[in-house]
């Protein structure tokens, strides 16, 4: 009866039992069960209730292990929901099981059976099985996607009653395990199929690639007057597109920055911006989603140890490659980035590719090494740079009048070496650039691609006393590059206008013919520009005491603020007179400096009241991911 039903709304919708290589069905979402927690609980684990949490089939969230936000039903349970007008739809959702469970099995039962079923009007229309093995250090497995893939699901009609359930049996008898243990469903996402044709780039629709290079200062860049020619193959993209002077990203750390860039919305909005919140939420419209919707072909490849598909950010791609262990510098990145490409070339594609060549740990070939850090001061070691981080970021380095010198800190030597460290991570990221633009030339794509280049935030590097990023918001940290190039881009053309990172979406989306919401002021970078306040912010930031603080900016004119959002207390630089933001001169302009928070507090309160997002907490694997990176090393330590 439910293959007569599917048959008949593939007939119904007009779709092919399969697309050829000019098209793909794609899932429309409609509802997300887990984002409005919609569901209802069946039956449940004695300590533990259905709940939505991230699973991690996978330690490392390489290829289909990776972490997704989840119902997590130990076993014995079962949980449930009600279609409702989004029917006919698919159900795309897949089993899982996390990776901890392996530990968590008793010496008493060192291999059991965990089984997940669905069941529809009582009807039983998936099943999988995966046997678990204690042991101290699995690898973890994958997910198994119901229909067999994400792109497919099983068919649902208007009013079924589905339900979700695990089970765990040793040797074929079923038993409660005294631990719960984290076993679930990942996405539980209804779509409606829709049949897209994805034609070949054209001029006019062209291919869009998007390189993020994460903590890229903006002022170290050969089209920005760097000295140091560390970056000639951005300089020849900049010679046939547009330069950004003063393009600025709406945080100085990677999530809210990312999010924006994605979405269009200001971490307000969004709701990414802390361990606190830090899921980006599938029922907002991303910019993948929208292309892939246009007629294209999408995919992701993030070297980033937090920009990952168990916090949202593999929305709209058919493909997200990213691995949780470890940042993957360009050099292992990259090449599958162009494989892909070459496998599409035939096919009008979206690109994303999230490089951290310029994040730490430096790591850069020998023409990088030989050319821009030759060699290192004989008492130099690796670890100095999170031991001075750390020093810095805890007040060390303040003179008696409490001015901050990192000089009392950090050997003039080991400063030079670690600026010389920076701009070899910026060469070699720049030479793989090149790589990306020249096999858009071997495969006959550069005048049917644009391509733009930006970062997430900058780094600092002693320009305010301190090292990394995520604790202030000075230019070195969110003024960022911004070029674009390609068709419909105006070339060797330079814009002074302040913009944001979160225009990125709305523009491409407009070059690429495709309808996308995103934030209700969205502006086209590529348009007539009008002068209006950046925005941006940080939960990380550091205020005067040197405690994590919320800290919000805006660029207005010649004025900038940064305003301590548990205050009042304010800081105001004029950028006219004071362009490295040293002075502040709030004390002189207390009335324009209030009128400005002013100013930033009802814009941000209207866009926090447009919100959806429900502000799920960091795991305890993402809070020891964001230790060891650094984020979170000011918090509770101090």
């Amino acid at each position: 009866m439910r293959i007569e039903a599917e048959l008949f709304l593939l007939l119904g919708l007009g779709l092919p039992a399969c697309g050829g290589p000019s098209g793909a069905t794609v899932p429309v979402s409609v509802r997300h069960v887990l984002a409005d927690e919609d569901f209802d609980v069946v039956s449940s684990h004695p300590s533990l209730a259905p709940h939505v949490a991230e699973l991690h089939p996978s330690h490392t969230s390489g290829g289909d292990g990776a972490g997704l936000l989840s119902l997590v039903i130990a076993p014995p349970g079962s949980a449930g929901f009600t279609v409702g007008d989004e029917g006919p739809c698919l159900l795309i959702a897949a089993a899982g099981v996390g990776v901890q469970a392996y530990r968590q099995l008793p010496p008493e039962r060192p291999e059991v059976e965990v089984r997940f079923e669905v069941s529809v009007n009582g009807e039983r229309v998936f099943e999988h099985a995966t046997k678990l093995v204690r042991r101290p250090d699995p690898t973890g497995t994958e997910w198994a996607w119901l229909g067999g893939s994400r792109e497919t699901g099983l068919m649902l009609a208007r009013g079924d009653e589905v339900v979700l359930s695990t089970r765990v049996a040793d040797g074929g008898a079923e038993f409660v395990p005294e631990l719960p243990l984290p076993v679930g469903f990942a996405i539980v996402e209804l779509a409606r199929p829709r049949e897209i044709r994805i034609p070949p780039p054209t001029p006019k629709r062209p291919n869009i690639v998007v390189v993020v290079q994460d903590t890229q200062r903006r002022d170290r860049l050969t089209p920005y007057g760097y000295a140091r020619d560390v970056s000639p193959n951005l300089a020849r993209v900049a010679e046939r597109g547009t330069v950004f002077d003063n393009a600025y990203s709406t945080s100085s750390w990677t999530w809210p920055s990312t999010a924006s860039l994605l979405t269009g919305m200001l971490p307000a909005q969004h709701g990414v911006h802390s361990d606190r919140s830090c899921y980006l939420d599938r029922r907002l419209r991303v910019l993948p989603e929208a292309l892939r919707e246009a007629g294209y072909r999408t995919a992701g490849f993030s070297g980033s140890r937090i920009v990952l598909p168990g916090k949202g950010f593999d929305q709209g791609f058919q493909r997200f490659d990213s691995f949780r262990g470890t940042f993957r510098k360009s050099a292992d990145l990259v090449p599958l980035a162009l494989d892909w490409m070459r496998e599409h070339a035939d096919e009008r594609f979206f690109c994303y590719l999230h490089l951290v060549d310029t994040h730490g740990p430096h790591l850069f070939g020998e023409e990088a090494r030989a050319r821009f850090a030759p060699g290192a001061p004989e008492d130099w070691e690796p670890a100095l740079f999170q031991e001075y981080t750390q020093l810095l970021r805890t007040g060390s380095g303040r003179r008696a009048d409490g001015t901050l010198d990192p000089s009392l800190v950090v050997p003039a030597a080991h400063a030079e070496h670690l600026s010389a460290l920076y701009d070899a991570s910026v060469f070699e990221g720049d030479r793989w650039l090149g790589e990306i633009v020249s096999t858009l030339e071997e495969l006959g794509l550069d005048d049917r691609t644009v391509v733009v280049f930006t970062s997430d935030h900058g780094e600092e590097l002693f320009d305010h006393g301190k090292l990394e990023h995520g604790h202030t918001l000075h230019g070195e940290l969110v003024r960022v590059p911004l070029v674009i190039a390609g068709p419909g881009v105006p070339a060797d053309a330079r814009v002074d206008t302040p913009v944001s990172n979160r225009h990125i979406a709305p523009t491409l989306a407009r070059l690429a013919g495709a309808e996308f919401g995103g934030a209700p002021d969205g502006m086209d970078l590529l348009g007539v520009l009008r002068e209006r306040p950046v925005i941006f912010s940080t939960d990380h930031g550091v205020w005067r005491d040197g405690k994590r603080e919320m800290v919000r900016g805006m660029r207005s004119g010649q004025w900038l603020l940064h305003s301590r959002w548990t205050g009042p207390d304010d800081r105001l630089f004029d950028l006219a007179r004071d362009p490295g933001e040293l002075e502040d001169v709030s004390s002189a302009n207390a009335e324009h400096a209030r009128a400005l928070r002013v100013e930033l507090g009802s814009y941000t309160a209207g866009l926090e009241a447009l919100r959806s997002n429900p502000g799920r907490e960091a795991d305890e694997d993402t809070l020891e991911t964001l230790r060891d990176i650094g984020y979170l090393e000011s918090v509770e330590d101090q």
